[in-house]
């Protein structure tokens, strides 16, 4: 996956001081950033851009309005394609209307990083392994694409193998 480094002012810090004449004076000092942008301009680490709810372990997407569940399940249940869909539409989490990814929302939470998992801090459950989207391969009807997450990058496998799965649903 090729990737764009942007310098981004990220912190503004404002900095009250008193001048001359006893009045407040507003200054501001910024920092700079590098933040990864994927092949499909998602901003991957921007703090603004995911929050968490630890009471449900879900993170919530403010950009895309999507929520990610994040709980043990997400690490510890591997499943074939059918199983992981079915288990996703069986969550009653929030009442919402769960399912899995497209490879274009599960490759958005990837970072370029040299640890063994790669997605934003905010998510605390991820494995450094397959998982799946929804996302067909149109090279093989039986495959499906996803994300391996120690590595960081997309690719396909055959939906017939277990994989780890990490259901979403819209706000």
């Amino acid at each position: 996956m090729r990737h764009i480094s942007l310098k981004l002012i990220l912190a503004v810090s404002v900095i009250m001081l008193i001048n001359s004449c006893g009045e407040l004076e507003n200054t501001a000092s910024f920092t700079d950033t590098d933040i990864i942008i994927n092949q499909n301009s998602y901003i991957v680490d921007d703090s603004i851009r995911f929050s968490r709810d630890e009471i449900n372990n879900l993170v919530v997407d403010n950009n895309s309005k999507i929520v990610w569940q994040d709980n043990k399940d997400v690490i510890s249940l591997p499943k074939t394609f059918q199983e992981s869909q079915e288990y996703c539409s069986s969550l009653d989490t929030l009442n919402l209307n769960w399912r899995l990814p497209t490879i274009t929302e599960l490759s958005s939470i990837i970072l370029d990083s040299s640890k063994n998992s790669h997605t934003n801090m905010t998510f605390k459950n991820t494995r450094g392994a397959f998982y799946f989207s929804s996302t067909k391969f149109s090279g093989n009807t039986s495959s499906i694409w996803g994300v391996h997450f120690r590595a960081g990058f997309k690719i396909w496998i055959r939906e017939s193998r277990k994989s780890f799965i990490r259901c979403v649903a819209n706000l």
